[in-house]
């Protein structure tokens, strides 16, 4: 069964697109999507591929502490295998 991409998506909040997050070491990340709505953030890594990684969950998952370290505390994310319209939340 795929999920549904939320509208919220792409009409709420302030988003920031492939906007780099340098973190503590120095090292540079870039996720695709990030919507940030008051409190809450939301990190989304599009793949178009029909591939399946275990690395990209991972990728998600470090941006979202990324995020934490910032001093965000609802963050959340997904990767978006955007031809077959699946989603896989993190």
């Amino acid at each position: 069964m795929r999920d549904v991409v939320p509208p919220e998506w792409f009409t709420s909040g302030t988003v920031r697109n492939e906007v780099t997050i340098i973190g503590a070491d120095g090292s540079e990340h870039r996720p695709d999507r990030v919507i940030i709505d008051g409190d809450k953030v939301f990190v989304l890594d599009y793949k178009f591929g029909a591939e399946r990684k275990e690395s990209y969950l991972w990728q998600v998952r470090r941006y979202i502490n990324l995020y934490r370290k910032l001093g965000y505390k609802k963050v959340t994310g997904a990767v978006w295998y955007v031809p077959d319209d699946e989603v896989i939340y993190v």
